[in-house]
């Protein structure tokens, strides 16, 4: 469910296109030369592991430029590249689709022709959209559509840190900034009443949703007593779904207590992680201590009940 693929071609448009050189430096450490380069290593590595589908995605490498003409073009590349990608693999890559954020009637019309004429199993978010909550009313039409649509919508952080120089400074990005930019728009969607207003879209949070599942007490205690008529944040984080992108098998049995196991699907953050780290990606899902069919329901049987929803 997070795994991500890109070419080089994409990158260079984003770079051409005046991209913020962040997320240009992090993308270009796993690109592919062409679009479909790489590919028979990456069937090679899901074979190897048994891995019958991967949803592709383009990490944090979005097409959010404030030109909309920008935009769009890179909006429709990305979408282009992984719907060719589905079209020569049908069996075993889907898609997430970008959107040329923050435009919103742009983006409108770039989700119907992803999901109407691409195809794409849903849309891709990153947790901020130029330094702006996923919850900001002025993208209100687009989740409005996205829940008409009962959309898959898989949000991934942007690899800003929170805009935090301490933690940037400190080259921890994306070991420690990454998760708690999941959390923080975690609780700004919470905070929105986006289960209770969006009942139809089914949002899965990234790298087991960074903090929520540890900080559950003290997110009840704080995180939204100043919005009336919320549920408590305990209640919320169980109607959204997570990925498995983090390697520590305490933390998966304890979001399984935090979340349910029904909402917990498997991600690999491949080709980010490769090799060791790919390996304890896929293999820590068995070491939690978890019964069988457990492990099965995470693996594949969730994300198939998903998507047949």
């Amino acid at each position: 469910m997070h795994v991500h693929h890109f070419s080089g071609t994409y990158i260079d448009l984003l770079e051409q296109l005046g991209c913020d050189r962040r997320i240009l430096f992090d993308a270009r450490r796993v690109v592919s030369p062409a679009a479909d380069a790489g590919v028979a290593e990456r069937l090679a590595v899901m074979d190897d592991s048994n891995v019958a589908r991967q949803m592709l995605s383009m990490s944090a490498a979005t097409p959010y430029l404030e030109n909309e003409r920008d935009a769009v073009r890179a909006a429709q590349f990305i979408n282009d590249e992984h719907a060719e990608l589905r079209r020569k693999y049908p069996a075993r890559f889907g898609f997430f689709a970008a959107l040329p954020m923050p435009h919103v009637d742009a983006a409108l019309t770039e989700l119907r022709r992803a999901v109407d004429e691409l195809h794409a199993d849903g849309v891709t978010f990153t947790t901020s959209v130029n330094a702006r909550s996923l919850a900001d009313p002025a993208f209100e039409p687009v989740f409005v559509e996205l829940n008409r649509r009962a959309a898959v919508v898989f949000i991934h952080p942007p690899g800003f840190a929170c805009e935090s120089p301490l933690i940037a400074e400190s080259r921890l990005t994306w070991p420690l900034g990454a998760p708690v930019e999941d959390a923080v728009c975690a609780m700004q969607l919470m905070q929105a009443g986006f289960p209770r207003r969006y009942p139809q879209l089914k949002i899965i949070l990234p790298h087991l949703g960074g903090m929520l599942p540890f900080l559950r007490y003290r997110l009840d205690r704080g995180g939204i007593r100043s919005v009336a008529g919320e549920e408590l944040p305990s209640v919320q984080m169980r109607k959204f779904w997570y990925d498995t992108a983090n390697g520590e098998p305490r933390s998966l049995a304890h979001a399984v207590d935090a979340f349910g196991i029904d909402r917990i699907m498997f991600g690999s953050d491949y080709p980010y992680w490769t090799d060791d780290s790919y390996a304890q990606a896929v293999h820590y899902l068995e070491m939690a201590g978890l019964p069988e069919h457990d492990v099965i329901a995470i693996q594949s049987g969730n994300a198939r009940k998903l998507f047949a929803a």
